[in-house]
């Protein structure tokens, strides 16, 4: 009988008490309200008559009716309450309806959750009420909620904990989930203690008399990137971004600007734009190379916190290509010229062909065009003997680059030069030309023109029988034949060569031979033989003169006379006497003297002249 008072004694003392709630979170924090049976928001408020120390309304479950904090994080002690001015809430460990319980609230902790109990009223003790209780990871984590007294609640259709507090929050259903008005507090250090707080995006604020100890200002980054990256206006060398703007649940506060970076991904060289003003999500890309990818990544920020990146990447349009470079020409047969050259050192896009034209260097007319893809080109059917200027330029999309342009020679004699052999000979060499049907010297003095044809099976030639007194031009000219037809090249640039004067050798001889004499007989006085000798080399320059001018002019006087001297060599019996050979020796003049008859045949010894003095 005793046993069975006492099991009914405990049983009704349980009914009374309570006990824990069984509804603890699967993952993360929340607090809970047994007497309306609601889980409530983080900042929610509510008054006295909502919150207990015992089983209140006599629910099923025989639940504790008071203020739950829990945690998915299953533990024994864990949790703490704090008062709205930072102090901690008495923690008890004996039974909800013990009477030495702390008043007018206490806290008593259980397995993942600790409850915020109330004996007596909460005048004196209205406000914020912080609950700190680490998560499943271990992680501590602060819940808020506001407790007030139901005349204050009511009156005020929300809390009043100060006079100095003036809001008020319009709301037929406080414990509404998710509530019908959105409630948000941003609480900095004191005293004293600011509050700001916006209702349905209304801004308001106000002052706490009481100061909370513990107070933690915390933003969060961007967690989300912004929208859609957008390109338009691509041009070669600019283009024009703009972005969507972050979603809402990524932003964790006001966008406030964007860091936009774009990279040349063929030179890896970046420039990043600081843009301020989450509104502005456009701008404008300059200074690009054409035909080029770019990586443009953007980056939003709040309260100079970066958030994640969203990159694209962009080809910039095409432009005009550079110049070709390495243009050569290379004569590869007597009537074709290959072309080759490389590629643009700035492509500024896809080749997409190369053009050449060409045409006689000494003509105006239009040129000769064709196309090709490769980087070389046989021009054929040039005429030879012919100078070409020859061009080429790519093309892409957009249109040509600059010509490059170089002049070749069709079998052109080269490198043609002149060796002295002796006074009457001149030796000529050349490069030789491969398809050369032979060549033609042409020499030619003031008196004498002429020319020569050589084979092509030699690249030098001797030209004798030349007059030493003349001044003669040599050039040369190479001969093709194609088809029958024979072309024949540009002369080279004349080239002069004079041979070796006779007539100045022998007036060196005989200008030596006196100064020889002069100075072995040395009888008289040396005064004489100095004026004799002068008289002599003048009496004989003016000679010298004198048949150079006889020589000249003969032989003009006989170049009239002959109607083809300039197109075939000159036969032996036509050469001018005045040049022959036989006016190169100094004549001999044989005088008999004539000797007076009526009277003897004197002679004066050669001792008995005498060569006068100059005192």
């Amino acid at each position: 009988m005793l046993r069975a008072l006492v099991l009914l004694a405990g049983f009704l003392l349980l009914r009374v008490e309570g006990q824990q709630p069984n509804n603890l979170p699967s993952n993360g924090i929340q607090l809970y309200l047994p007497y309306e049976d609601r889980i409530i928001p983080d900042y929610s408020m509510i008054y006295a008559s909502q919150f207990y120390d015992k089983d209140e309304n006599n629910d099923a479950e025989d639940i504790n009716d008071a203020l739950w904090c829990q945690s998915a994080n299953n533990v024994t002690n864990i949790g703490v309450w704090y008062h709205p001015n930072g102090i901690e809430v008495p923690l008890f460990d004996g039974d909800f309806t013990d009477p030495s319980a702390p008043s007018p609230l206490f806290s008593k902790r259980f397995n993942g959750q600790i409850a915020l109990a109330r004996r007596h009223g909460l005048s004196g003790y209205e406000g914020l009420y912080k609950c700190i209780i680490p998560d499943e990871n271990g992680v501590d984590q602060t819940l808020v909620v506001g407790a007030y007294t139901d005349t204050g609640y009511n009156n005020n259709d929300g809390p009043d904990a100060d006079p100095t507090m003036q809001f008020s929050l319009l709301s037929t259903s406080r414990l509404a989930t998710p509530p019908v008005f959105s409630l948000s507090f941003n609480v900095s250090d004191g005293p004293p203690t600011t509050v700001r707080c916006s209702v349905n995006g209304n801004g308001i604020s106000t002052e706490l008399s009481r100061v909370i100890s513990i107070s933690n200002s915390f933003f969060i980054a961007p967690t989300g990137p912004v929208g859609d990256i957008i390109f338009s206006s691509v041009e070669s060398v600019s283009m024009t971004v703009s972005w969507d703007e972050v979603p809402c649940n990524g932003r964790n506060g006001p966008i406030t600007g964007y860091y936009l970076t774009y990279t040349n991904i063929t030179s890896n060289t970046s420039y990043t734009v600081n843009i301020t003003g989450g509104d502005n999500r456009m701008y404008n890309l300059t200074g690009l190379i054409p035909y080029t990818n770019y990586t443009v990544s953007i980056i939003p920020y709040n309260y100079n916190m970066n958030g994640p990146a969203r990159q694209e990447i962009q080809l910039t349009a095409e432009s005009k290509p550079s110049i070709v470079t390495n243009l050569t020409l290379a004569n590869r047969h007597q009537s074709t010229v290959k072309v080759s050259w490389n590629p643009p050192t700035i492509l500024n896009g896809i080749i997409t062909v190369y053009e050449i034209r060409y045409r006689e260097s000494t003509s105006t007319g239009p040129y000769n065009i064709t196309n090709t893809t490769n980087t070389y080109y046989s021009i054929v059917g040039l005429i030879p003997n012919t100078s070409y200027t020859i061009g080429v330029r790519a093309y892409t999309s957009i249109g040509p680059g600059e010509w490059a342009a170089e002049t070749i020679n069709i079998a052109k004699v080269g490198n043609f030069t002149l060796k002295y052999l002796n006074a009457t000979s001149i030796q000529m060499n050349w490069l030789p030309i491969p398809w050369a049907s032979y060549y033609t010297v042409y020499y030619s003095s003031g008196c004498d023109d002429d020319s020569m044809n050589v084979s092509n099976e030699t690249n030098q030639s001797v030209v004798s029988g030349l007059y030493s007194c003349l001044i003669y031009s040599f050039e040369m000219s190479v001969t093709i034949e194609i088809n029958g037809t024979y072309y024949e090249g540009p002369r080279t640039v004349p080239t002069v060569s004079r041979s070796t004067d006779t007539m100045t050798t022998v007036l060196t001889t005989v200008l030596s031979t006196v100064s020889t004499t002069v100075l072995v007989k040395n009888g008289g006085t040396i005064t004489g033989w100095i004026i004799g000798v002068t008289v002599l080399a003048s009496l004989l320059a003016i000679s010298v003169i004198i048949i150079l001018v006889l020589v000249v002019y003969i032989k003009r006087a006989n170049i009239n006379q002959k109607s083809s001297l300039q197109l075939h060599r000159k036969l032996d019996n036509d050469i001018v006497m005045e040049c022959s050979p036989a006016y190169r020796s100094t004549t001999k003049l044989n005088v008999e003297p004539v000797y007076d008859t009526t009277g003897p045949e004197t002679t004066t010894p050669p001792a008995e002249y005498e060569i006068p003095t100059v005192s």
